[in-house]
């Protein structure tokens, strides 16, 4: 592993960039800080994460597409010359500059190979090169569609799917992309496409909301006893109006965890397999002082979620 030394992040990055040797794509990736001899706390993280990212995007402005895998974040910025990646390895976070067609040939084979037990598949979730993707330009959306995992062959890979995911965002959102918001819809084809709703806002939260617009209405018979049901499955409240279910849990790993249990225990409940689900609008937007959406910030991918779409 190379050594930064005191080199200005921005410098180092404009030079990969703008000007790689033929060697600088042979090379190990360049590590940019030194490493930390005790754990560090998410605010430190993204505090590190931040800093990295305004030194590079002064020099080159923003990133062509942000995201993260189960180990931390992967930002990259695509040209003619190649993908410069500023990524998490074991030592910290690091730079490193790949020839563009290679390196999307590499993670597409990856992704497709999935998760699991045999000697080509990586082990977990989190071993995928990422598990979200937001492409900021149309530049580079064909390589990210096409990398996709299959589906999850049971109910406890695809939980782990789900968990990784919001573990992913949780810890990544804020750094990379500020207030920002990201959702998504899981689409369960067994019990007439109904909708399963995952919000990650920046405001310290992880929402599922769940369509139950064809449930018993308040006060009539069979309510009482479905209501006690949604909420022995963890849900925590009916809103009337939309009639729709909620659960809210904190940003994090134990939120994560939390709000994947309770997902894919309501799609378990009300479908045979994970073969029977898709997803669909998925969309990353800014959130606005007053609570509202802004525009989406571009293309969100989710190839490291064991799901069909």
């Amino acid at each position: 592993m190379e050594r930064a030394h005191r080199t200005p992040i921005g410098e180092i990055a404009e030079k990969l960039y703008q000007q790689p040797a033929a060697a600088d794509y042979e090379k190990a990736p360049i590590l940019l800080e030194e490493p930390s001899s005790t754990p560090l706390s998410a605010e430190n993280r993204a505090s590190r994460v931040r800093a990295a990212l305004n030194a590079i995007e002064d020099r080159l402005g923003p990133a062509t597409q942000y995201g993260g895998s189960g180990r931390g974040p992967s930002v990259r910025w695509k040209s003619a010359n190649g993908t410069l990646v500023l990524d998490q390895g074991s030592g910290g976070l690091q730079l490193s500059i790949h020839i563009s067609d290679e390196l999307d040939r590499r993670e597409v084979t990856i992704f497709r190979q999935g998760v699991g037990t045999s000697p080509h598949q990586v082990a977990t979730y989190d071993d995928l090169p990422y598990l979200w993707q937001l492409n900021r330009t149309e530049s580079g959306a064909a390589e990210i569609s096409a990398a996709q995992t299959p589906p999850a062959s049971d109910w406890p890979l695809l939980e782990q799917s789900v968990r990784s995911l919001l573990a992913a965002l949780s810890d990544q959102l804020p750094a990379q992309l500020g207030a920002a918001g990201v959702g998504f819809n899981f689409v369960n084809h067994a019990d007439g496409d109904r909708t399963l709703g995952v919000l990650c806002s920046p405001d310290d939260e992880l929402m599922a909301l769940l369509d139950t617009t064809d449930s018993p209405d308040q006060g009539s018979p069979g309510h009482a006893e479905y209501e006690s049901g949604m909420l022995s499955r963890g849900w925590h409240s009916w809103i009337p109006v939309a009639r729709w279910w909620e659960a809210s849990f904190p940003l994090g790993v134990e939120g994560a965890s939390a709000l994947a249990a309770l997902v894919v225990g309501e799609l378990r409940h009300r479908s045979a397999g994970p073969i029977d689900l898709g997803l669909s609008d998925l969309s990353v937007n800014e959130v606005l002082d007053a609570g509202g959406l802004g525009p989406e910030l571009g293309q969100l991918f989710l190839p490291g979620l064991g799901i069909n779409y």
